[in-house]
């Protein structure tokens, strides 16, 4: 078979209407597709067994992590105790569940999600172990180190405190 080569080159406006057909979808289609995708979407959810849906949870919300712990921008309400919290609604649990499965206590768990108490280093190994290393430790500390170092930026009377043990500081200019 031969193909015919089109001699006349062709503007990128006119490639562009060749390869995507116009789509002008009123108000009214809009949200008939919206609802029909919405629609398809919970059909396909629903089909989903419950193992398979906490799964999917986990992963949603390790890549949720993980895209905040890339952008480097730590924003105070969105700390430690915000993705626990996350965690552990999308591992369908209670706190106290949740605290038995981890063994700490119930206590420990609240202070942890409204941010009067600091995360351990077992506490992130232990649930990279209950996520089924879904979510890595790593992880958790980056998010961590992150909240530690918007802390120590932004801490005016730790500066202070710290300053009175400071007997001679260094006059270097920037």
């Amino acid at each position: 078979m031969k193909k015919k080569l089109i001699d006349t080159p062709l503007t990128d406006d006119e490639i562009v209407d060749a390869m995507v057909p116009p789509v002008a979808l009123t108000a009214t289609e809009k949200n008939e597709a919206d609802l029909e995708l919405a629609g398809f979407r919970k059909v396909r959810r629903d089909a989903l067994g419950k193992d398979e849906q906490q799964l999917f949870q986990l992963r949603k919300l390790r890549v949720q992590l993980e895209e905040y712990i890339n952008t480097d921008q730590f924003q105070p309400e969105k700390n430690f105790g915000f993705f626990l919290g996350q965690y552990i609604k999308a591992a369908k649990r209670k706190q106290v569940e949740f605290a038995k499965d981890v063994d700490i206590h119930r206590t420990t768990v609240t202070n942890l999600l409204k941010h009067r108490k600091k995360p351990n280093d077992s506490l992130m190994i232990r649930l990279e172990i209950h996520s089924g290393n879904t979510i890595p430790a790593i992880d958790w500390f980056k998010l961590h180190e992150m909240e530690k170092g918007y802390e120590i930026r932004t801490s005016k009377s730790l500066r202070e405190k710290e300053r009175a043990f400071v007997k001679h500081s260094l006059d270097v200019l920037d």
